[in-house]
């Protein structure tokens, strides 16, 4: 019997039990279900629910099997219950995405619930649930504990960006998602491409216009990675990081005084910083002020090694 005659019958049974269990307990009610039947459309949201129920109980078997069937020597025995688990729709792929949440889930269970989450991917057509597997994953992707997982994670989220924006096309955020995830492969043109469809959509977007700054100086073009830069922090200008960027681009330049001027606001803004200290000693050497690029030098190291011996030795309370 193939999966999907098994799964119609399943389904046939959990709806006629449903219905048996509702007019049950028609007849031990109050008075009126004593003397009526049950409503059509009562009978139908009992299904509706025993279906539901009946469906998310299938997932979480066709899971044990399919995880049981990956550590098999048999390749098609694996192939085959990832294409059994795809019957289970919609419920499935929640079931996998509440799976996902557990911190306790194993990293190689992870790497296979995420292969099967992009196998599902396309079948699933609703916008929600494409969306809140894009959030999943990039959490996964932030705190994966092993490369392997790390890597699963991206080739997955490129699939589930690519689907939700078919799904959802006016969202920003799926087009900055994307264009993070481009640029982490260095692929500048793309990221530049959708970074300008996210500002496009939301003018007044100060990571986009950062990330797409981070992606011109990707590919050579400095003197645009500077207007972007500065566009970000017109929006929101005590933003540390981008001044160091900035001022880093403008180093490149050659233009070491607004260098200087840059990294002395972002220090003002968060002087725990070891790499603003190291860019504004570039700039103080560029201009000839070596005693200050000493000075800044050597602050830089030291904060350095007291985080490093911090992180060696963390404190302890009593």
């Amino acid at each position: 019997m193939n999966v999907t005659a098994k799964a119609l019958i399943y389904s046939h049974f959990i709806r006629t039990t449903a219905a048996v269990a509702t007019l049950a307990l028609a007849g031990c009610g109050d008075a009126r279900a004593k003397t009526e039947s049950p409503t059509a459309a009562e009978v139908a949201a009992e299904e509706s629910r025993a279906d539901k129920q009946g469906l998310e109980s299938l997932a979480k078997l066709q899971w044990s099997s399919l995880s049981a069937a990956a550590t098999s020597d048999d390749p098609s025995s694996f192939n085959g219950e990832r294409l059994r688990y795809l019957s289970t729709g919609p419920e499935g792929f929640e079931y996998l995405l509440k799976l996902l949440k557990d911190p306790e889930l194993p990293s190689n269970e992870a790497v296979l619930a995420l292969l099967v989450v992009e196998q599902m991917g396309p079948s699933i057509k609703s916008p929600e649930l494409r969306i809140e597997a894009v959030s999943q994953i990039l959490s996964m992707r932030d705190t994966g504990s092993t490369d392997e997982l790390r890597d699963a994670c991206s080739t997955s989220l490129m699939t589930m960006l690519n689907l939700a924006i078919e799904a959802s096309p006016e969202d920003s955020n799926l087009y900055f998602f994307r264009g993070d995830e481009q640029l982490s492969r260095k692929e500048y043109g793309k990221a530049i491409s959708d970074l300008t469809r996210a500002l496009e959509i939301r003018p007044q977007f100060s990571n986009a216009n950062n990330l797409r700054g981070i992606a011109y100086r990707g590919i050579g073009d400095n003197e645009r990675a500077i207007e972007e830069y500065s566009a970000a922090l017109t929006i929101e200008p005590d933003y540390p990081d981008v001044l160091i960027m900035r001022a880093d681009a403008y180093l490149e330049a050659s233009q070491p005084e607004k260098a200087v001027s840059d990294i002395t606001a972002a220090i003002q803004l968060d002087g725990k910083m070891p790499h603003a200290y190291e860019v504004r000693a570039r700039a103080y050497h560029a201009l000839g002020r070596e005693e200050e690029s000493k000075s800044d030098l050597e602050r830089a190291k030291g904060m350095r090694a007291s985080s490093t011996s911090s992180a060696t030795h963390p404190a302890t309370t009593p």
